[in-house]
């Protein structure tokens, strides 16, 4: 195992210890709250929670509990925050499609991550781009027990669940126990999961990920030499559901269940 790995492997044991606590907290609070601890101040928007956090370090982490509700607002998160809601079922976040790639409902940052809740992502008109999670830092991310859904509706948009279509194309993104349901019509480019650049790992663990409709649809697609291992996941997509797209860029899936094409550069390890 390599070095990378087990590294994201103890940044997410120790991310899941965190979430397991906090999200206790996040179910007794009052719906449509956050509130950010250390400090235990309560906001009426998790951005609101977000934006009053300074000094997040390694030393110094911060995390957010979000209660149940509906919150209509785009998050771009913090260094060294997380953000955890009160379950996929009850706590929803929810924006209109960017304009461009630059943005997603949620923008990642480094040494934090985000758990359970649901990530809705609507689609609308050409031009648009419905993406769930932007991946916009450089460190490790945490990403689970997280719904996304992304297009549904949509007519020629550029539908991404997770991507870093743009950025510095490096960093790290832990996805376990999550759901990405990405959806388009026959003129959208429709993608679960979208990685770029050397240096950029991602872990998926116990996830769904499902691409369909779309003049093109991928499950997992990979470019510029980034880097994924799936376990014990399943894949749903008509054109590829695990595409290195330049054949320098792996993609290792290990005792998955695989539902469509599969490029080649893919090891499938049953």
């Amino acid at each position: 195992m390599s070095a990378i790995i087990t590294e994201l492997m103890a940044f997410a044991d120790s991310s899941a210890t965190t979430v397991a606590h906090f999200k206790q907290i996040a179910l007794a609070l009052p719906a449509n709250t956050a509130q950010v601890w250390p400090g235990g101040a309560t906001f009426n928007s998790i951005q609101a929670a977000i934006n009053s956090i300074t000094g997040a370090s390694p030393q110094e982490q911060y995390q957010v509990a979000v209660g149940s509700g509906t919150f209509k607002e785009n998050i771009v998160m913090k260094d060294y925050v997380y953000v955890i809601g009160s379950g996929q079922d009850v706590t929803v976040i929810t924006a209109p499609p960017q304009s461009s790639p630059f943005n997603g409902v949620v923008n990642s940052a480094s040494g934090g991550g985000i758990s359970e809740l649901t990530i809705n992502a609507p689609g609308s008109g050409w031009g648009n781009w419905p993406i769930g999670i932007k991946i916009s830092g450089t460190g490790k991310f945490h990403i689970s027990g997280v719904t996304i859904n992304c297009g549904a509706g949509s007519n020629g948009d550029n539908v991404r669940g997770i991507t870093n279509n743009t950025g510095a194309y490096t960093g790290s993104v832990v996805l376990g126990e999550c759901i990405i349901n990405a959806t388009g019509d026959s003129q959208s480019a429709v993608l679960g999961v979208e990685l770029f650049g050397n240096g950029m790992v991602m872990l998926i663990n116990l996830c769904t990920i499902q691409s369909k409709n779309g003049m093109q649809n991928l499950g997992v697609s990979t470019a510029a030499q980034a880097n994924v291992t799936l376990d014990d996941s399943k894949i749903i997509a008509s054109n590829f559901a695990l595409y290195n797209s330049d054949g320098a860029s792996p993609i290792t899936a290990n005792q998955c269940t695989i539902d469509g094409p599969v490029s080649s550069g893919v090891v499938v390890n049953n």
